[in-house]
């Protein structure tokens, strides 16, 4: 953007919403999105995709761009297996 400040716009979304307290975020994925081989895209595919780009033996780059997620240390410590804060409703 015009000020050079990173900006993440979910494209998968067709809306979100925010709690009053900002800890919580919900995405309404849209469901006219897939793959190059026609598959449809699902939830499960975003939070494996989080979790891959969160694991420390993955080696991304990104990785802090999920500091502030529930379970975020204890993923990157060892002591989880995913991010205790990314989960499917």
């Amino acid at each position: 953007n015009e000020t050079g400040s990173e900006c993440n716009l979910p494209g998968l979304a067709t809306n979100w919403e925010e709690s009053d307290d900002h800890l919580v975020w919900t995405f309404h994925l849209r469901e006219d999105v897939t793959w190059s081989d026609g598959t449809p895209s699902t939830a499960d595919d975003h939070i494996f995709t989080i979790n891959m780009v969160t694991n420390p033996e993955f080696g991304s780059h990104h990785t802090g761009q999920f500091k502030d997620v529930v379970g975020y240390q204890e993923f990157q410590d060892g002591a989880a297996d995913s991010l205790a804060g990314v989960q499917k409703i």
